[in-house]
């Protein structure tokens, strides 16, 4: 038995194919500045919790027994402005 493949129709297959997968990873990556932009630094048990901006440099502490709570640690790092 002998079959035989429609060239057209493997291209059109193939590009389609492409196409998906351009729009599924370009709809991943909608903004790629922002990632890994936050760490989480925890030194040691006990100790100080930080969050650090990596691109502003700002640092947001936590102290670990109690000590002073207003460095908006929990708040939002983002203004949503920048997210979008």
């Amino acid at each position: 038995m002998k079959t035989s493949m429609d060239f057209r129709s493997l291209l059109i297959g193939i590009l389609l194919t492409l196409c998906i997968l351009f729009v599924l990873g370009s709809a991943r990556a909608t903004n790629p500045n922002l990632n890994a932009r936050f760490q989480l630094a925890l030194p040691g048990e006990g100790s100080n919790a930080f969050v650090i901006d990596t691109t502003t440099g700002q640092v947001w502490e936590r102290h670990a027994f109690g000590g002073d709570q207003g460095t908006d640690f929990r708040k939002p790092k983002l203004n949503d402005a920048l997210v979008h």
